[in-house]
């Protein structure tokens, strides 16, 4: 009868875990700032793993900026401008993380060098102090 009880306790316990499961991510203080062409993320505070799209949907929940994807994760269009078909026009992202991007194919915002993003949106981690640029080019 005890083993039942024992039993019966340890489902209970995992049922009740199922919606303690974090579901990954954490809270995020960050501001947006937008150009014509460019879009700056600045990320003044992380609490956990959160992606630059959580940021960027957060912001977009507040009405402070507008964008769409492909459904993969991959950024289509920011307030209004598209990526062309044949990427005669395109977003870029340029972040001030080094060790995650590639400095040789840099910008340069407000004195500091940022580097072509090694990762999109969907896998960038955000880090409190960050700077996170969308680049719009028109060739």
């Amino acid at each position: 009868m005890k083993k039942f009880w024992v039993a019966v306790c340890l489902v209970i316990g995992m049922l009740l875990c199922i919606g303690c499961t974090p579901t990954g991510g954490g809270e995020v203080r960050a501001t947006v700032e937008s150009t014509d062409t460019q879009v700056i993320i600045l990320v003044e505070a992380v609490d956990g793993d959160v992606k630059l799209i959580d940021v960027m949907e957060q912001l977009q929940e507040a009405g402070k900026l507008a964008f769409t994807t492909n459904g993969q994760g991959m950024v289509q269009q920011i307030n209004g401008k598209a990526n062309a078909a044949d990427w005669s026009k395109y977003w870029a992202l340029y972040i001030s993380d080094a060790e995650l991007s590639d400095m040789s194919y840099g910008i340069e915002w407000n004195g500091q060098q940022l580097g072509f993003s090694n990762f999109g949106a969907e896998a960038l981690s955000v880090e409190a102090g960050g700077v996170y640029v969308w680049q719009y080019f028109d060739a």
